[in-house]
């Protein structure tokens, strides 16, 4: 059972502490989504189809990067 828990027991402490503290970390998340979205929300949206590379450099690119791949698995 994951209640039962031999350090806490040896200790005579509660593992209600430990359930709340792992249980926080969401809230914490949660509040730092609501602080980021709070700071780029006026941002303008950038242009990402200016980004783009033509379609002879991206599929170099790509080719290069898988045969790094492989040659890095070997």
């Amino acid at each position: 059972m994951p209640f039962q828990l031999p350090l806490y027991q040896a200790k005579g402490a509660s593992y209600i502490g430990s359930i709340i503290g792992s249980e926080s970390t969401l809230f914490i998340a949660f509040a730092m989504i609501g602080l980021i979205y709070l700071v780029t929300a006026r941002r303008a949206v950038p242009d990402m189809a200016a980004r783009v590379p033509s379609s002879a450099v991206a599929l170099a690119e790509t080719l290069w990067l898988g045969g790094y791949a492989v040659v890095a698995q070997i």
